[in-house]
């Protein structure tokens, strides 16, 4: 007979983890309130108050909560402020021991988790007159502090006043890819002032306001976080009493047992709606889904005929040498020439020469039917119709059209056509759009009423659009497309901050190159005329980076280049193809040679310099014409210009180094005035 028992044993239990944050405005007044409405009503593991207006005179162990630990404090020297921290004696917490300018009101701790590994929790104060000296602090050592401690998380919470220092709020957050989780009013004016920042995963955390504490104008916030901890668990194992067993009938059950059917039948068995494993599962799930998108509503439906344009048909085609030598006499000699590098020139005034073999040439191909490869390969140089406003990529059509103001109603009507077409179009070839994906966005600086109707629904104005992974806000400042690209870099310096401490230098670097630096990249000529305040945001997450590859060591010098100093050298390369090169696509980028009627020292120093283009505002000077023509013209000034800059002296490659070296000599020179 089986009796019930318990074995106790090291485990690891999920369940939420409690956090209580608030400005209490005075811990003596507010303390009873405090401990039995919100601490223990919400069962809370970890408490930070801050405004406690404590000072030297209070004992440690005043007010201590009955199973928690006494209070962590920190106070002010002044009037007012102050933080102070409690927790749970069953929690694995770790106040740590860090060097903390006393000027900052900041208690660090340490939840401690699986293997040692934990979340690095920051409570801290900022009064409003303080500045940006707590952003500061946090920007410079979080990831020293998780590298230290072994935290691949982090939570800051409390108040921080952030309204007061918003850009550099908006930066922090970007830079270590954090998230605020307070997005309700947190203050009795209806601010939100008291945030829970963290880069834990949204489905792990959420925040809810409790309430004010006592006489508090502040919300009390209560954080829950899905979190792994050891603890002991009771496991229940059944003690069996060996001694009462009737072994004689054990022994004939498993003598009569029919072991084939256990060990050779078929033991799972795969039911609907499971999770697919496999490789060729996974391979037959993805070429279902993508042959749902490639297939018609209905393919048994003809495709619409196209209209006959020629009244018979052609049998027979034969080719004379009189056709040829008049073809080649008819040739344009100012056109282009092909990939081949026969001029049409040599052609028409040797077209005599020139008949007899090209007749030859030209049956062999009609009889072999076969056509010679060099002839395949062609530059081809779209030319648009005047006006034209449409792109088509692999799998969607831009539509672009600007308009002064007073044309809304004209320009409205235009756009309604061109939709209207579209979906015309779309249903003769059975191409279906999606409406939820089809966007629209008006560029102004003032409101315009645009309503566009397409696929039998309204197009409602966005705030934000993307293109080929480039997001365009309604003001063109990119800053949504920046700061994106911020956080996507934090998130892969995140990876690289959690195995740094199994790289040397090296190698941290060189993965910070090959893997993260790109996203701070991305089309970065079609943004490099942002406001400086917001590209300054992809300079911090590089000099986080060389804190995370460098780990308090002595930087080499040179090692990482300026973010800016290989944006110019991009930008300067793209000019060059436009300018020297002649590529057809940049062909809109190219600028008119510099006209000028008195001769001068400077225009002497500047053979072939371009005009630079005029501007109005400071916002038209750093985009991509007027900065990258006023840096060539320098350039073409300079001593590391050669004299002869073309394509064939030069090469692209070497023209990258050139500019590089000079952009360097030019930055080192300026440092040192």
């Amino acid at each position: 007979m089986p009796t019930s028992g318990t074995r106790r044993h090291q485990g690891h239990c999920e369940r939420d983890l409690k956090i209580v944050s608030a400005n209490v405005r005075g811990f003596h007044t507010n303390v009873g309130e405090l401990t039995h409405r919100f601490v223990q009503a919400n069962k809370a593991d970890i408490v930070f108050v801050c405004e406690t207006f404590l000072d030297n005179n209070v004992t440690s162990g005043y007010a201590r909560i009955k199973g928690y630990s006494s209070w962590v404090r920190k106070d002010r020297s002044t009037l007012g402020g102050g933080v102070a921290l409690c927790f749970k004696n069953s929690l694995r917490v770790v106040v740590l021991d860090t060097p903390i300018p006393a000027d900052l009101e900041v208690i660090i701790w340490k939840v401690c988790g699986d293997k040692d590994v934990g979340i690095l929790c920051v409570g801290c104060y900022r009064p409003p007159s303080q500045g940006t000296a707590l952003i500061d602090y946090l920007l410079t050592n979080l990831d020293r502090l998780m590298t230290d401690h072994h935290c691949n998380f982090v939570i800051i919470l409390g108040d921080l006043n952030q309204r007061g220092i918003q850009h550099s709020f908006d930066s922090l957050l970007a830079v270590f890819n954090l998230q605020n989780y307070v997005t309700f009013p947190t203050h009795r004016s209806g601010s939100s002032i008291d945030p829970v920042v963290t880069d834990l995963p949204s489905h792990e955390i959420q925040c809810s306001s409790m309430g004010p504490v006592g006489s508090s104008d502040h919300e009390a916030i209560l954080t829950k976080i899905t979190f792994k901890r050891p603890r002991d668990e009771s496991i229940p194992r059944t003690l069996w009493q060996w001694e009462s067993a009737d072994w004689c009938k054990l022994r004939n059950s498993l003598k009569q047992t029919d072991w084939e059917s256990v060990l050779q039948g078929d033991v799972d068995q795969q039911a609907d709606g499971t999770t697919v494993h496999s490789t060729k599962d996974k391979v037959d799930l993805l070429a279902q889904h993508f042959a749902r998108k490639m297939t018609v509503p209905d393919p048994t439906r003809a495709p619409s005929s196209l209209p006959v344009v020629a009244g018979g048909r052609l049998t027979s085609f034969s080719l004379s040498e009189a056709e040829v030598r008049a073809s080649l006499s008819a040739l344009k000699e100012g056109k282009a020439v092909g990939p081949e590098g026969v001029s049409p020139r040599v052609l028409r005034r040797f077209s005599t020469e020139l008949t007899s073999p090209l007749t030859k040439l030209f049956r062999a191909i009609l009889h072999h039917n076969r056509w010679p490869r060099l002839w395949k390969t062609s530059h081809v140089i779209p030319v648009h119709k005047k006006g034209s406003s449409a792109k088509a990529y692999a799998d969607d059509v831009t539509v672009s059209v600007s308009f002064a103001p007073g044309d809304e109603t004209s320009t409205i009507s235009r756009l309604n056509t061109i939709l209207h077409r579209l979906e015309i179009w779309g249903q003769r070839w059975q191409v279906s759009f999606a409406p939820n994906k089809t966007q629209l966005l008006v560029v102004s600086r003032t409101r315009h009423d645009i309503r566009l109707f397409f696929d039998g629904a309204f197009l409602t104005p966005s705030r934000e659009l993307k293109i080929l992974g480039v997001t365009y806000d309604d003001k063109l400042t990119f800053k949504p497309h920046i700061m994106q690209l911020a956080r996507t870099a934090a998130g892969k310096l995140a990876s690289l901050q959690r195995i740094s401490w199994l790289l040397d230098n090296r190698r941290r670097e060189l993965l910070y190159k090959a893997q993260i630096r790109s996203s701070l990249e991305y089309s970065c000529l079609a943004w490099g005329g942002a406001a400086p305040s917001h590209i300054s945001v992809l300079d911090k997450v590089q000099r986080r980076a060389e804190r995370i590859i460098w780990d308090g060591q002595q930087r080499q010098p040179g090692a990482l280049q300026c973010l800016q100093h290989r944006r110019d050298v991009a930008g300067l390369t793209t000019f060059f193809k436009a300018q020297v090169r002649r590529t057809p696509h940049l062909n809109q980028l190219r600028q008119a040679e510099r006209r000028t009627e008195v001769l001068t020292r400077t225009v002497a120093a500047e053979p072939g310099a371009l005009a630079l283009p005029r501007s109005h505002s400071t916002h038209h000077e750093r985009q991509f014409t007027q900065v990258y023509t006023r840096l060539w013209n320098c350039l073409l000034a300079s001593d590391s210009c050669p004299n002869n800059l073309t394509y064939t002296t030069v090469g692209l490659q070497r023209f990258k180094v050139l500019v590089h070296r000079w952009l360097s000599s030019v930055r080192d020179s300026d440092t040192e005035d």
